[in-house]
């Protein structure tokens, strides 16, 4: 399945993993949109930094024929539609990916948990786990709602 579709989270799902994982950039016009790399070049059809276009400019993207020509209408989706098609079904693990170049991105994330009623799940029963290699964002993110879940990723070169 190419990585951070609908079709990658529908699989997981029909499997019974216990978390859908994905990754959040931002757009530039403020979207969080699924997506691993700060780039568009490896899994789109497009190039440039994620940051760099909107929502609608990636939205005509094609996010499935690198991996496979079985995937040509795959898109890149926002967070959003993550969370209106599973909500409270699924368990999230969610990385939030460069936001020291995304002002608000920890923000924008707490009001879509909190929008679709996964703050207090997370809290309490780890719905939602949230993890960053950047200690600001999740320090962010603690200062926001310290009972959230969080998770500190930590470089391996950077470790040694």
């Amino acid at each position: 399945m190419p990585e951070n579709t609908l079709a990658a989270f529908r699989h997981a799902v029909a499997l019974g993993a216990p978390y859908v994982e994905l990754d959040v950039q931002m757009t530039r016009d403020g979207v969080l949109v699924v997506m691993h790399d700060p780039t568009l070049d490896r899994t789109t059809s497009g190039s440039g930094d994620v940051i760099a276009h909107t929502l609608e400019e990636i939205r005509q993207l094609d996010a499935g024929s690198w991996f496979d020509p079985e995937f040509p209408d795959m898109r890149v989706p926002a967070l959003r539609e993550v969370f209106e098609r599973y909500g409270s079904r699924v368990r999230y693990y969610i990385e939030t990916k460069n936001p020291e170049d995304a002002p608000g991105m920890e923000e924008q994330l707490l009001d879509l948990i909190n929008e679709f009623g996964l703050r207090d799940p997370a809290a309490a029963n780890w719905q939602v786990l949230i993890q960053s290699f950047s200690r600001e964002s999740l320090l962010k993110i603690r200062g926001l709602d310290a009972r959230l879940p969080l998770i500190q990723l930590i470089d391996k070169e950077s470790s040694s």
